[in-house]
């Protein structure tokens, strides 16, 4: 889920926590334990007239744009599949972008998924743990963003 809380015209804070949802092949019952979901934290915009980018990566590592005021850390989201087949090899992609938004005020791109291990295997128990990163930004031109929540949903696809 994905929550934005504007202070004033010009000062926004972001909490974004993003939920997941698997699709995959017929073989077993696969679901996602979302250990961690994908946050990009709570930040402020420096001016509404310039694009925000926040970027996290699978290993947590965080970069933004001088149009970010961080103001709690974003994270990076851990998942934990279950129910696949035991040591069956598996490969994971997503979409190229998802788009956000909190009724009619602007709309957050969020794009450059990564996902780690990209190719992996599930364990004996038909088990693995993945990491996703992605990228946040704005439209900038003065868009104005609302207080509240932005919903989010990323369908990822694990074939094995």
């Amino acid at each position: 889920m994905m929550r934005l809380f504007l202070i004033s015209k010009v000062l926004a804070v972001l909490i974004i926590l993003y939920g997941l949802i698997l699709t995959g092949e017929a073989h077993a019952q696969l679901s996602a334990v979302e250990d961690s979901a994908l946050s990009f934290g709570t930040f402020s915009f420096v001016s509404m007239y310039d694009p925000v980018v926040i970027t996290v990566d699978t290993a947590n590592n965080v970069s933004s744009n001088s149009n970010v005021v961080v103001l709690s850390a974003p994270q990076r989201g851990e998942y934990t599949l279950t129910g696949g087949t035991p040591n069956a090899a598996f490969s994971i992609t997503t979409p190229p972008s998802v788009t956000i938004s909190n009724g009619p005020s602007g709309e957050f791109t969020i794009d450059d998924f990564t996902i780690s291990p990209s190719t992996s295997s599930f364990d004996g128990f038909g088990e693995a743990r993945i990491t996703v990163g992605a990228r946040l930004q704005s439209s900038g031109g003065g868009t104005q963003y609302a207080n509240g929540t932005y919903p989010g949903t990323l369908t990822i696809t694990v074939s094995y």
